[in-house]
This record gives C-alpha cells, sequence and structure tokens, in this order.
C-alpha cells in the first residue's frame, strides 16, 4: 500500500458487516526483538527415519514445532493498532 506498507486480508479475524471493517496494525521493528510478536523454533526441525514398510520401501518423516507469542516487554507488545472503521457506504 503505497509502496510503504504491506497489507495482507484475513477473513478470519477481522469483522466485516455492510457498512463497517476492521484493520489489524502491527509494526514491525528493525530491531527483531522490539517486533510486538515473537517467532521461533522450540524444537529444531529434525529428519527421522522411518521402518520399512510391507513393500520394503523406506521414509522420512520431518518433525518441527514451532511458537508464536507476544513480546513480553511491554513497550514492544504496544505496537499494534485495532482500527474500526464505520459509516462506509
Amino acid at each position: 500500500m503505497f509502496g510503504r506498507y504491506e497489507v495482507y486480508y484475513t477473513p478470519k479475524v477481522v469483522v466485516e458487516t455492510s457498512n463497517a471493517s476492521q484493520i489489524i496494525g502491527f509494526g514491525r521493528a528493525t530491531s527483531v526483538p522490539m517486533n510486538p510478536f515473537v517467532l521461533g523454533d522450540a524444537v529444531p526441525p529434525t529428519v527421522l527415519p522411518l521402518a520399512l514398510n510391507a513393500d520394503l520401501k523406506q521414509g522420512a518423516a520431518f518433525y518441527a514445532r514451532n511458537f508464536t507469542a507476544v513480546n513480553p516487554f511491554p513497550q514492544a507488545a504496544l505496537g499494534c493498532a485495532l482500527i474500526n472503521i464505520t459509516n462506509m457506504p
């Protein structure tokens, strides 16, 4: 948007009616620990070998577990906004 903002649409989060809508805004800091949300790996990605099948073919499984959390630093967590737009034609 305007060459300055990245815009994404998420119908599962925002509420839309015939004359009102919502926008969720997230700040993005140049310093990673200052972002409103923290993302990461809880367990490192791992490839596990699987046992032989009845047709004597072997495979592999991929396992990973990630986390998403609100930044525990209060000033960084305030980098979000919910904008309510009303009286739309």
